[in-house]
C-alpha cells in the first residue's frame, strides 16, 4: 500500500474492507483509525459507511448479500461487492494490520513534519525541536492492535451480552408479566404474546403509573418495550420511568438529585438491565393533531429492524389515539373510532407477536360513590363506548377511596380475563411517591401469602 497525499491504495482498501466484514475486532480498529478522507473511491467509502452503521446499530457484521440488497441501484458499489466476495483474507489479517499501522505512522509523521516546519520557519526553533522529540516518540510507539487480541476477563461482559441475546432469540418469551403478584397468579404468568390488554381508572387514578410499572418491570426481565406517550411530554415520561426504576422521588429525579448511598446500586441495576437485553423505547407525541396509530406502526418497524423483536407495546392512553380516516362528528362516529383504535391495537399485537397494553378513563364518578370501599369500577363505567373492551384479552380496573389513596392502597378488579376466571378483587400496596405502582414488599406482607403463593 502506498499513500499519496494521505490516501489509501484501493487494492489494499478492498482487502481491509473484506477483513472488516469477517472480524469485529478489525472493524473496530477501522472505526477508530480509518478516516474517510483517506478513501478516494466513493464505492469503498459507501460500503465502509454502511458496515459501520449496521455494526453500531445492531452489534453485528453485515453480509455481502445484505449490502448488495442495500445498494441494488448503485452499479459501482455492486461491482466492488462482487470483487470483495472473491477476496480471501483468512491468513492475511496480521499483515493487513501491520501495513495499515505503517501507513498511519507515515501520515502522523507527515503531519508532524508540517507542524514543526511551520514553527521553525516562524522563529520558534526550540518549540519545533521539543515538539519533534515528543511526538516522534509517540509515533514510534503507536499501535492499532490494542483491541485486536481477544481477552478472557475484560471482554467477558460483551460476550455474555451476545450469549444472552442469542439465547433470547432462540427461546423468546411467550408471556409478559404484569409484575403484580395477584394478576400474574390469576393469569398463569401474565399477558400472552399476541394479545392486547386494557386498564381503567378515574382521571388521575394511576393509569400511567401502572403502565410504566409493567413496562419497566418487563425491561428488567430482559424484554424490549416500546412506550408511546400521548399525553404530556417525552421528557416527563422519561423522568417518571427513571424515578420508577431507580426508586427515587419524582421531584428529586427531575432536578437530578440522587441519594449517594443508592448510586452504586442504581449503576449495577443499569448494567444488569442492559446486559440482559432489556430496554424501554419511549416516543412522546406532543402534537394532539398527530396521534395516529399508523405512525406508531412505522416507529415499531424501525425499532424492530434495528433492535429485534418487541415484547410489549404500551399506548398511553386509549382515547388519545386515532386512525386515519373520516369519522362522523357524532356519538356513533366516536364509538366507531374507539372501536377501530382498540381493534388496531389488538391487530398490532397479533402481527408482531407482542403483548399490547393500554388504558382508558372512567366516566365521572361522584366522591360519595368512589369513597365507598365496596364500590368497584366495571366496564359499565367506561366513558363513551363500552364495547371498546371487546378486542382486549383482559380488562382490569384500578379502584381507590380517598383513605386508600392516602395509605397507598389500590383495589384491582379483574373485570375480564378471556382465558381465566375473572370477577375477583385484590388489594395491593403502591409506592406512587417513587413512581412505582406496585410495592411488592408491602403487598407481600399485607395481602399475599408467600408460603402458599396465593392471596391472603
Amino acid at each position: 500500500m502506498e499513500s499519496n497525499y494521505q490516501h489509501i491504495n484501493e487494492d489494499f482498501l478492498s482487502e481491509f474492507l473484506k477483513a472488516c466484514l469477517t472480524s469485529k475486532s478489525i472493524l473496530e480498529i477501522g472505526i477508530k483509525h480509518l478516516q474517510y478522507h483517506y478513501i478516494i473511491s466513493e464505492a469503498h467509502k459507501k460500503i465502509f459507511e454502511k458496515v459501520v452503521q449496521v455494526y453500531q446499530l445492531q452489534n453485528t457484521l453485515p453480509t455481502i448479500g445484505s449490502l448488495s440488497q442495500e445498494f441494488v441501484k448503485n452499479e459501482n458499489v455492486l461491482k466492488l461487492l462482487i470483487q470483495l466476495k472473491t477476496i480471501n483474507v483468512a491468513d492475511k489479517k496480521d499483515i493487513l494490520l501491520q501495513t495499515f499501522e505503517t501507513f498511519l505512522k507515515k501520515v502522523k509523521f507527515q503531519d508532524l513534519y508540517k507542524k514543526t516546519g511551520i514553527l521553525y520557519n516562524e522563529g520558534h526553533q526550540d518549540k519545533a525541536i521539543d515538539l519533534l522529540y515528543k511526538e516522534s516518540v509517540k509515533i514510534a510507539n503507536f499501535t492499532i492492535k490494542d483491541q485486536y487480541y481477544t481477552t478472557v476477563f475484560s471482554s467477558f461482559q460483551q460476550r455474555q451480552i451476545e450469549r444472552q441475546s442469542k439465547e433470547r432469540e432462540r427461546t423468546g418469551y411467550e408471556k409478559v408479566p404484569f409484575s403484580i403478584h395477584c394478576l400474574d397468579y390469576d393469569t398463569r404468568g401474565g399477558m400472552n404474546k399476541g394479545t392486547s390488554h386494557c386498564l381503567m381508572a378515574r382521571s388521575g387514578g394511576g393509569k400511567s403509573t401502572a403502565l410504566r410499572w409493567i413496562g419497566m418491570s418487563a425491561a428488567r426481565m430482559g424484554m424490549r418495550v416500546v412506550h408511546f406517550q400521548g399525553e404530556g411530554s417525552e421528557q416527563e415520561t422519561l423522568d417518571a420511568y427513571d424515578a420508577g426504576w431507580t426508586g427515587t422521588n419524582l421531584e428529586e429525579m427531575e432536578f437530578g438529585y440522587l441519594d449517594s448511598s443508592k448510586i452504586k446500586l442504581i449503576e449495577k441495576a443499569n448494567k444488569d438491565i442492559i446486559a440482559s437485553g432489556g430496554e424501554v423505547f419511549v416516543r412522546g407525541i406532543e402534537n394532539f393533531e398527530e396521534l395516529y396509530l399508523e405512525d406508531c406502526d412505522e416507529i415499531l418497524d424501525d425499532i424492530e429492524k434495528i433492535h429485534g423483536p418487541i415484547d410489549l407495546i404500551i399506548y398511553d392512553y386509549l382515547e388519545l389515539w386515532k386512525i386515519r380516516g373520516k369519522y362522523y362528528n357524532s356519538e356513533a362516529g366516536e364509538r366507531k373510532r374507539r372501536e377501530d383504535v382498540a381493534n388496531r391495537i389488538t391487530t398490532t399485537a397479533v402481527k408482531r407477536h407482542a403483548a399490547a397494553l393500554t388504558a382508558t378513563q372512567a366516566n365521572d364518578i361522584q366522591p360519595t360513590t368512589y369513597n365507598n370501599p365496596a364500590f368497584i369500577l366495571t366496564r359499565s363505567n367506561i366513558s363513551e363506548y363500552k364495547g371498546a373492551i371487546k378486542p382486549f384479552s383482559s380488562f382490569i380496573t384500578l379502584n381507590q377511596t380517598d383513605d386508600e389513596a392516602e395509605n397507598n392502597i389500590f383495589r384491582l378488579y379483574e373485570d375480564k380475563f378471556r382465558k381465566y376466571r375473572a370477577k375477583k378483587t385484590h388489594k395491593i400496596s403502591a409506592s406512587l411517591d417513587n413512581s412505582r405502582f406496585y410495592d411488592s414488599k408491602k403487598s407481600l406482607v399485607l395481602f399475599w401469602d408467600e408460603k402458599t403463593n396465593q392471596p391472603k
